[in-house]
């Protein structure tokens, strides 16, 4: 169902959207090279929620900002928007996995995925995550020794790249994931490289970087088919998600096959550590800059928790560190934009829109929407208490998307994220180094330009 105000807006004639006008020939894509997310930024502040952005003469693509756009676009009228081009673009990186496919492909895949990430099967996963921290800790306080310098993001990537392998494929695997870690850096690069620059034809030439990306991606696949060779073998020696995967069955009642359940693991595999490690690196950044909020979720954990280690048990209790971490997401959401393709002609916020046109979605857009969010450059977890969020209509917020596609792995993602800051807080605490400058880099995912450079103090 749409709401009134998109209601109203199909009974009156549709408009053309304004938009920056760029070069004479590229439009936009030159501003879009050099900095998309201040350009998506930029340009919902001059011309409002919808914008017509310009490419090569009069073509253009589009973005949308406004909550009931989103809405419309991603539930109501979904559709009518498939991925598109942006699946094509997906699978640089994630091949023939639920992120990357569409309608009937997507909802076969998500009944067979669906079952490993109950909430029971996650919060089995909490010890080995409390371990996987609690071992991390200890070398980053090594590391750390006498005020050595440490970049934040790479110490939550690794962590985030053990506790993927670990709960997805259980044991030792860190060879293999060291084979996927090579493949995922080389795949992001190709995947930033298509979004900027659209036009190029480099990305299908035989280059040296594109070599090394097909190789990469080769490797990759044999270590995570010999994974599941050896599982196939052993079904009953680890309870991993894993196990939970290979014990799906679609509706005919075939179990999944070796080639769709290795793409569904690199999926999730790269969707959970990457996501992941990006939230992790920016809730360090958030609470090493702001002490006074970082002081209060340490106290609450201590209350909370104690002296022991943190269980699965305990996170209903950790209220407020569950909102720094949701405004952490708000301000740097791990995944800044989504993508889909007008399936038919349409009007979206009283403006036409063509068939094939390609569509911009931003949480990092929409969750600075001014409308929904007072000052909304300042970091402020109070603004995700309960009865704040009631007064917010759903898609000013989402950082796991919206509708039937929202992220299947949230609820590990969000436990993740509280359980590493109930082991680390109560113990110990990051500072950003004097004149350190962290910006936000679009690279598939959110990452820190440059990283986070920090130093690691024991708690007070």
């Amino acid at each position: 169902m749409l709401s009134p105000r998109i209601e109203r807006e199909h009974r009156d004639p549709p408009r053309r959207a304004a938009g920056p006008k760029g070069g004479l020939v590229f439009g936009s894509l030159p501003d879009l090279a050099r900095d998309p997310l201040g350009l998506l930024v930029r340009a919902r502040a001059e011309f409002g929620d919808v914008v017509r952005f310009r490419y090569f003469g009069p073509f253009a693509w589009f973005l949308f900002a406004h909550p009931d756009h989103v809405e419309q676009i991603m539930v109501a009228q979904r559709q009518d928007f498939p991925l598109g081009v942006f699946g094509r673009l997906l699978d640089i990186l994630i091949p023939n996995g639920l992120v990357a496919s569409d309608d009937a492909v997507w909802a076969r895949q998500r009944r067979l995925v669906q079952p490993a990430f109950h909430p029971a099967a996650i919060a089995g996963l909490a010890d080995t995550i409390v371990g996987l921290a609690v071992e991390h800790l200890g070398r980053w306080v090594e590391k750390g020794r006498g005020g050595r310098p440490l970049d934040a993001a790479r110490l939550m990537r690794r962590l985030s790249f053990d506790i993927g392998g670990r709960t997805l494929l259980g044991g030792d695997v860190l060879d293999a994931m060291d084979v996927i870690d090579t493949y995922v850096n080389h795949a992001l690069r190709r995947l930033d490289y298509r979004l900027r620059r659209p036009l190029s034809p480099l990305p299908f030439l035989p280059t040296p970087d594109g070599l090394r990306y097909r190789t990469a991606a080769r490797r990759a696949d044999h270590a995570i088919s010999k994974i599941i060779a050896d599982r196939r073998a052993r079904p009953h020696e680890s309870s991993d998600l894993l196990n939970m995967l290979l014990s799906s069955v679609d509706d005919d009642g075939q179990i999944i096959s070796d080639d769709e359940a290795r793409d569904q693991v690199r999926t999730l595999l790269i969707a959970s550590y990457e996501t992941s490690s990006a939230l992790l690196g920016w809730l360090c950044y958030s609470l090493a800059e702001r002490p006074a909020i970082e002081a209060r979720v340490r106290e609450e954990i201590r209350s909370v928790v104690g002296d022991r280690l943190p269980r699965v048990d305990d996170l209903p209790r950790l209220t407020y560190t569950k909102q720094v971490v949701e405004e952490t997401m708000r301000l740097y959401p791990p995944v800044p934009w989504l993508g889909r393709q007008a399936r038919r002609e349409c009007t979206i916020g009283g403006y036409r829109v063509p068939v094939g046109s390609v569509i911009c979605l931003s949480p990092y857009v929409t969750h600075r929407h001014p409308a929904y969010w007072a000052e909304p450059d300042t970091f402020d977890p109070d603004r995700f208490a309960p009865d704040a969020v009631k007064t917010r209509p759903k898609a000013a917020y989402y950082p796991f998307g919206v509708g039937p596609r929202y992220c299947v792995g949230h609820g590990l993602a969000m436990m993740e994220a509280l359980l590493v800051a109930a082991v680390v807080l109560p113990r110990w605490r990051f500072r950003l180094r004097p004149g350190a400058v962290v910006e936000p880099q679009l690279t598939g995912t959110l990452r820190a330009r440059n990283g986070i450079p920090v130093t690691l103090e024991p708690a007070p």
